[in-house]
């Protein structure tokens, strides 16, 4: 019986089914859920931007970009193609969003970035988990940084906590919001003068300090402990 439960988690068919229901479950947790939104700057103009949040915070991504006013906008996400990325590709598909496959530790890393260059250079979106896909937690990998000077994007950081939830016991303590409660979304924008004044060295080391913050802001609302 385990061996046949290990064989239906692989299969495709399984999988898709099993990111539907889920997919569904969020969006009942995002209809019973009274939102609060905390944003710091100004939303950038157009959507030639970067949007980041760290992997155990990436559920609530679409109530993030509904809040922003970007509702119908597809986001670009890289995500990883291990098991956890195939899983994160189909809910991404469910929420209308668009993954490109590859990490930095897949062996495929750059060829992502190539593509995230083509799309902010036609002004559209760009969304990482700068710890996916197997961590270490909250610790940043290089690569949005590089992104935001090159291609001179802003970058949008957020988190998400609600007073009723589930942390996974995963490599990320993924949070899972539970229905009927009450939540805080934490934004801040990070303009070009802000990430230009950064001494390049040190850049990824500031955002994963401001990543954290942002994180920890959604924590303390709610008084939850990380």
């Amino acid at each position: 019986m385990k061996a046949f439960f290990k064989y239906l988690c692989g299969r495709e068919i399984c999988i898709r089914m099993v990111v539907r229901l889920f997919s569904w479950y969020l969006r009942c947790v995002d209809i019973t859920t009274r939102w609060r939104v905390q944003i710091d700057g100004a939303i950038p103009p157009d959507t030639r931007f970067i949007i980041a949040c760290w992997h155990g915070r990436i559920l609530m991504t679409n109530v993030v970009w509904r809040h922003m006013g970007y509702r119908g906008t597809p986001i670009n996400f890289i995500v990883s193609p291990s098991k956890d990325g195939t899983v994160l590709k189909y809910f991404l598909r469910i929420f209308g969003y668009n993954p490109l496959v590859g990490s930095s530790g897949s062996g495929t890393g750059f060829a992502p970035f190539k593509k995230a260059i083509k799309v902010l250079q036609q002004n559209k979106p760009f969304g990482i988990a700068p710890d996916g896909s197997r961590g270490p937690r909250y610790k940043m990998k290089d690569g949005v940084g590089f992104l935001a000077v090159k291609q001179q994007a802003p970058i949008v950081l957020f988190s998400f906590n609600t007073s009723r939830r589930k942390v996974l016991n995963s490599w990320d303590k993924m949070v899972v919001p539970k229905p009927f409660g009450r939540g805080v979304i934490v934004i801040k924008i990070l303009d070009m003068d802000t990430i230009n004044a950064v001494d390049p060295p040190t850049l990824n080391d500031f955002l994963q300090r401001e990543l954290n913050g942002v994180t920890h802001r959604s924590d303390a609302y709610f008084g939850h402990v990380e």
